[in-house]
């Protein structure tokens, strides 16, 4: 019943499928002003989902829902996929944005936890120069002493930790 429909429903109107069909058709004359009308007809129903059932600050849900034109409706040609067979064209958008909205905050979660500069677990081993390409470095044991190795065409680098001083003492030649 139309009466039981949420407010934030309510603020989307009539898919205008042929719009749609213009936005996506990448030789459609019509398709950069259709892409502007589909976007001008949603982003306001697209905003106050993500403030009111996902409880987004204002400001916060502007930059998602920017990223997500950018990155899904135009590089990665979201309309294109769009199918008035399989279901509501305002679902297609909302799930889709709910996703691209986890995808990013998993990401910035993640990043948060990655640490700014790496060291090393093992004392007395220092991580390798940034410029030393990590496919080329390896250890080796000899004799009970660690030698750091890098691997160059040219010449080859070699690092030794002295098991005497508790594996903090490093020489290089």
């Amino acid at each position: 019943m139309a009466g039981d429909q949420s407010a934030e429903h309510r603020s989307f109107s009539t898919t205008q499928w042929t719009r749609v069909e213009f936005a996506a058709d990448p030789n459609s004359p019509e398709r950069r002003q259709a892409l502007n009308d589909v976007i001008e007809r949603y982003r306001p129903a697209l905003i106050t989902h993500l403030i009111r059932r996902k409880r987004i600050n204002f400001h916060d849900a502007e930059e998602h829902l920017s990223n997500f034109l950018a990155k899904k409706v135009f590089e990665d040609d979201l309309l294109a996929r769009a199918d008035r067979n399989r279901g509501r064209f305002r679902n297609f958008l909302l799930t889709t944005l709910d996703n691209f909205v986890i995808s990013e905050h998993r990401y910035a979660s993640a990043k948060s936890r990655r640490p700014a500069h790496l060291q090393s677990l093992e004392p007395g081993m220092d991580p390798p120069d940034e410029d030393v390409d990590p496919a080329r470095l390896f250890d080796v044991v000899k004799g009970g002493v660690k030698v750091r190795r890098v691997a160059d065409e040219k010449c080859s680098a070699r690092c030794v930790i002295s098991p005497a001083r508790g594996g903090t003492s490093s020489s290089c030649y």
